[in-house]
């Protein structure tokens, strides 16, 4: 039997854009809480969203950030992406 849809609750999904500069802090701050993760200076996190922004990604919620994806392609093999 399923719940009437107003009984069901309603589940958020996240939003997927490309980095931005600003979001560096929030992406050091995610990192420096993980413990199984190796994390960089915050000025990393900004020259990533800055250099790398065409081939990452950061998901939202509610305009805060609650993930991301760092990818590089090779200059040399295009067809070889990278992906942190």
């Amino acid at each position: 039997m399923t719940a009437p849809a107003s009984e069901t609750a309603v589940r958020a999904r996240p939003r997927y854009r490309t980095p931005r500069v600003e979001d560096a802090p929030a992406l050091w701050e995610m990192v420096d809480q993980a413990d199984a993760l190796d994390n960089n200076s915050p000025y990393y996190y900004a020259l990533w969203c800055r250099d790398f922004a065409a081939t990452s990604l950061v998901a939202t919620l509610d305009d805060e950030v609650i993930g991301f994806l760092t990818g590089y392609f090779r200059p040399d093999e295009p067809d070889t992406y990278l992906v942190w």
